[in-house]
C-alpha cells in the first residue's frame, strides 16, 4: 500500500496483541483487529478487506480479488510474503510458514514475541532441516 498517496486505515495485525494502528474508536467499542478468538477476529478482518479493497488495488503480479475470509481460518487465507517485501539476504523459507501449519505439532504462526515482550522485537522461528 503505498501510504504517502492512499487514504489512511487503522489496520492492525494478529499477535495477539492490540495493535497501535487500532484506532480509539475501534478501542471504544471494542472492535479489535487483534483478537485472539477467531469468531471475534475474522468478522472484524472481512470488514477491513472489504474497506481496503475499495481504496487500494492489487500487486500488478497479484491476485485481483483473492476469496475473503470465511468463517474459520484455511491453508488458503495464508500466503508467502513475495520475496520483494523481504529485506535483502534473508534466509529462503523466511516469509513462508506453511511448514509451520503441517508439522507436528502443527503451529499457525513462526513468529513469536520475545519474554518479557519488550514491544517491538519478533522471533522467527526456522523450519527444522
Amino acid at each position: 500500500m503505498n501510504i504517502l498517496t492512499r487514504p489512511y486505515r487503522d489496520i492492525g495485525t494478529h499477535f495477539g496483541i492490540e495493535a497501535s494502528g487500532v484506532s480509539q474508536e475501534n478501542r471504544k467499542a471494542n472492535n479489535c483487529l487483534s483478537y485472539r478468538e477467531m469468531e471475534k477476529l475474522l468478522p472484524v478482518w472481512r470488514v477491513a478487506i472489504t474497506q481496503l479493497r475499495a481504496i487500494e488495488t492489487s500487486d500488478p503480479d497479484g491476485s485481483p480479488m483473492p476469496p475473503n475470509y470465511g468463517d474459520e481460518f484455511t491453508e488458503i487465507d495464508y500466503a508467502p510474503i513475495p520475496k520483494r517485501d523481504l529485506p535483502f539476504g534473508v534466509p529462503e523459507w523466511f516469509g513462508d510458514d506453511a511448514w509451520g501449519r503441517s508439522a507436528n505439532p502443527s503451529h499457525r504462526n513462526c513468529v513469536r514475541r520475545s519474554r518479557p515482550d519488550d514491544g517491538h522485537t519478533l522471533c522467527w522461528i526456522a523450519p527444522k532441516r
